[in-house]
Order: structure tokens, then sequence, then C-alpha cells
């Protein structure tokens, strides 16, 4: 049995963690609404934009070189906890790829964390 497009669009977008897509040009493609929620964002407002472009320019860096490392295959998995607002996150960063191994771009996943 197979999913269409529809079907997965609806679950990613009835999840309780923040999800956000940037493709392999870095671009953010796809930010469900919990992401907007625990951001206190418009997914409009930024799709399509550069990921490295929302970014400061501390963390432009590391953001780069995370990137690099999932392009290349040298990363597959980041995670770090993270203050939103007061609101403790862990998120955790993930290489998406094809069946044949190609880059597709970055999945980032936030999740609320207690503490």
């Amino acid at each position: 049995m197979r999913i269409d497009d529809a079907t997965y669009r609806a679950i990613f977008d009835t999840m309780a963690e923040g999800i956000v897509f940037a493709d392999n040009d870095n671009r953010l493609a796809y930010i469900n609404p919990a992401a907007e929620r625990i951001r206190h964002i418009k997914a409009e407002r930024f799709l399509g934009l550069d990921l490295l472009s929302i970014h400061s320019p501390r963390l432009r860096d590391s953001v780069t070189e995370l990137l690099r490392a999932f392009r290349t295959g040298r990363q597959l998995f980041h995670r770090k906890k993270t203050k939103i607002r007061g609101e403790l996150f862990e998120n955790s960063y993930h290489a998406v790829r094809d069946k044949k191994g190609n880059y597709l771009g970055a999945l980032m996943v936030s999740r609320a964390v207690a503490g």
C-alpha cells in the first residue's frame, strides 16, 4: 500500500513536534504548524529562504559545517538542546537521502523537554 503526498502532509501537519526541512540547496521547503507555534513564526515568511540567511552570524559557521557534513555523509545526525522563548527543546538534525543515497536536504525536529 502506498501513502499519497496529501496523507504525508496531513501526518506532518498533525504532529506535536516541530518539523523543518531545508532542501539540497539549503532552501526552507517545509515548516509544519508545530514549528510555527514553537518558534513563533509564520511559515510563509520563511519558505524559500536560504537556511543560512535566517541564522545569526555567530551561528552561521556551525550551521554551514553541519550542512557540509550532512551533504558529504561525514555526519548523518546531530542533536542539541536549546531554549526558545524560555522553554527547553531538544532539536535533532538529520541528513535526508533517497534510496540511492543522494542527499535531499536537512530535517530538523524540535521536541519539548520537561525540565
